[in-house]
């Protein structure tokens, strides 16, 4: 089997990080992954180095399609990470029933979405598991 034929059937990594105290202000989160290809997002993993002050500080991640801008793609975790009560340096996962609006075409993007009051928090870091899709599996 030639390597670029293996090379479409492993899964890849994505990752999103906002440093330091950029973390608290919400025009610092958006678009980390533009798809190259039809994939499906598997898993999501989130830490950060300072809890949020508000009760409400959360993040999401949203797929957005065609056009659609920040806050108005489809949510992909069902559950928001709290980034209040999940202690800091603590890694949050996400996977299986606990994702939807899970696959991607080509040129859909992949955002890191804030919710809520972020104040405070800092050092927020997102890992994205993905595989792509229609591409058999090692015995083709």
């Amino acid at each position: 089997m030639e390597q670029s034929a293996i090379n479409n059937k492993d899964g890849f990594y994505v990752f999103g990080s906002i440093i330091g105290t950029d973390a608290a202000t919400a025009g610092n989160y958006g678009v980390i992954f533009i798809a190259t290809r039809p994939c499906e997002i598997m898993k999501i993993s989130e830490a950060h180095t300072n809890a949020g002050t508000d009760a409400t500080a959360a993040l999401n991640v949203e797929r957005l399609q065609g056009t659609e801008s920040l806050n108005s793609g489809d949510e992909v975790l069902v559950t928001d990470i709290n980034l209040n009560t999940t202690a800091a340096d603590t890694v949050t996962s996400r996977k299986g029933v606990e994702l939807q609006n899970t696959r991607l075409n080509h040129g859909d993007r992949i955002a890191i979405k804030d919710v809520g009051y972020i104040t405070a928090v800092a050092g927020v870091c997102v890992t994205i598991y993905l595989k792509p899709l229609g591409k058999g599996n090692y015995g083709q």
